[in-house]
């Protein structure tokens, strides 16, 4: 019987998740889309990704307990992650990454951040292509087949398409906030009886939604956002 109330608790406490994860993607790109309408200049900046980041995320994270307390500690243990990919279409339906950009709150460099976007770690993805992060399921290449970026992905000889992931992120070296340690991943996602799905090459990514746009004309070209 136990067990019945656990499994009644932990299948739709994921599907739950994974719900507010999708909804926070397509949150993110409704900022992306509209953010810098109403200026001269609409180019997207990292300084637009930090607030769509920060914006999208509060339906998982309320307030502030998407950023780190100190050093590898969070309210949750575990905090948002993921990237948002520029892509070509190219001859014979292949398809080509232009740039990445990664997000993340982790806190790991020495002194946690403030608990604003302006401090959030966003960059460009300094590496050579083909590259999979260690928590996504997309993988990032030049002249492959659009499947093999994502498994959804479909685009057109010269079209422009951005692609977003989101997911959270926890491994063993983050913990909650005040030090204490987790045992596991049910832990810190509060699942009683089930594993929570881990995604990536080193299952780090939970709950991981995809999204992929047309973005209006003048957001993004070639060359990655500053």
């Amino acid at each position: 019987m136990i067990a019945v109330v656990y499994y009644l608790h932990d299948i739709p406490k994921h599907n739950r998740m994974k719900k507010r994860m999708e909804f926070a993607t397509h949150e993110m790109v409704n900022v992306l889309q509209n953010i810098s309408q109403n200026r001269e200049n609409k180019r997207i900046s990292l300084e637009d990704m930090k607030c769509a980041v920060a914006a999208a995320y509060l339906s998982i994270y309320p307030g502030t307990t998407m950023y780190a307390t100190a050093v590898l500690q969070h309210m949750f243990a575990h905090f948002p992650h993921g990237h948002i990919a520029c892509i070509i279409g190219k001859e014979g339906g292949k398809a080509s990454v232009l740039w990445i950009i990664q997000f993340h709150l982790a806190g790991n460099k020495g002194s946690p951040p403030s608990l604003s976007p302006q401090t959030m770690d966003i960059a460009k993805v300094n590496k050579s292509l083909p590259y999979r992060h260690e928590a996504a399921i997309t993988t990032y290449k030049v002249d492959a087949n659009p499947s093999e970026i994502y498994s959804n992905l479909t685009i057109p000889k010269g079209e422009i398409k951005i692609l977003i992931e989101c997911f959270s992120f926890w491994k063993n070296a983050y913990i909650f906030s005040g030090g204490s340690t987790p045992s596991s991943d049910r832990e810190v996602f509060g699942f009683f009886l089930m594993n929570p799905i881990a995604y990536g090459v080193y299952k780090l990514g939970y709950f991981n939604s995809v999204f992929v746009f047309t973005p209006k004309p003048g957001l993004f070209n070639e060359n990655a956002p500053t």
